[in-house]
């Protein structure tokens, strides 16, 4: 989900941004105003984060969700799902029966973290980018303000 900066960083170390995707429904949907910390730390998965994206001739500002961590494999499982070093990947965030598609396994290099949209079928992410380096991760999410619609599932 690429995101359109609405204020820029606070003294506080905190960024704010309008949602500009469904590549994360149903984390937030676009429109959501979202609230990043500019201390991320080291990235656990789970976490969603801001990253630098280099898309061929258009680098972007992209939100995902960490699923790989640096020195993990991360393969596609029978059931659609994604497995980590052999062991199915529990992602509770996900509507059941959710697929992946992912095509073939991943070796995350050290220092690299491989990331996937909520929204699996209507997300570029890693699986197009590949891995990303710690340099590229800029963000953490800390808080999401859902923007009210009568429109339950925009996406």
């Amino acid at each position: 989900m690429s995101v359109g900066k609405s204020a820029g960083v606070s003294a506080a170390g905190v960024s704010f941004a309008t949602a500009g995707s469904c590549s994360m429904f149903p984390a937030f949907k676009p429109g959501d105003r979202l609230q990043f910390d500019n201390d991320v730390g080291e990235p656990q998965r789970g976490d969603i984060v801001s990253y630098r994206a280099n898309f061929p001739g258009a680098p972007r500002e992209m939100v995902h969700r960490v699923v790989g961590l640096p020195g993990e494999r991360l393969e596609p499982a029978p059931d659609g799902g994604v497995l980590v070093n052999g062991a199915p990947l529990v992602e509770g965030y996900l509507p059941a029966g959710l697929t992946t598609y992912m095509r073939e396994p991943v070796e995350v290099p050290a220092d690299h973290w491989f990331m996937l949209g909520d929204n699996r079928e209507r997300s570029s992410d890693s699986r197009v980018t590949g891995p990303i380096p710690r340099a590229d991760i800029l963000t953490k999410l800390t808080n999401v303000e859902p923007v009210k619609s009568d429109d339950e599932d925009p996406c």
